[in-house]
């Protein structure tokens, strides 16, 4: 199943694109009757926050059939 509707967009428009859900959220609880403080709370629940530093890659060692040297496991199916 392919998502056509996040087609144009990239990781870089996370931002903008919480900030369009988060608009939603409010808009439709406005509607429904909901007051300000339940509808932080929702916005609140359903924002993530953005790591500061970029995501770093683990380091392994190349030491083979050493768990605690942390090499790459050996029966991992995904490995």
């Amino acid at each position: 199943m392919a998502l056509k509707q996040y087609k144009d967009y990239r990781w870089k428009d996370t931002a903008f694109l919480q900030e369009m859900a988060n608009k939603k959220i409010e808009e439709t609880m406005k509607r429904q009757g909901y007051d300000a403080q339940e509808i932080a709370t929702a916005i609140n629940k359903a924002t993530f926050e953005m790591p500061e530093r970029p995501y770093e890659e683990p380091v392994f060692d190349n030491v083979p059939n050493n768990p605690v040297a942390g090499a790459y496991p050996q029966e991992d199916y995904f490995a």
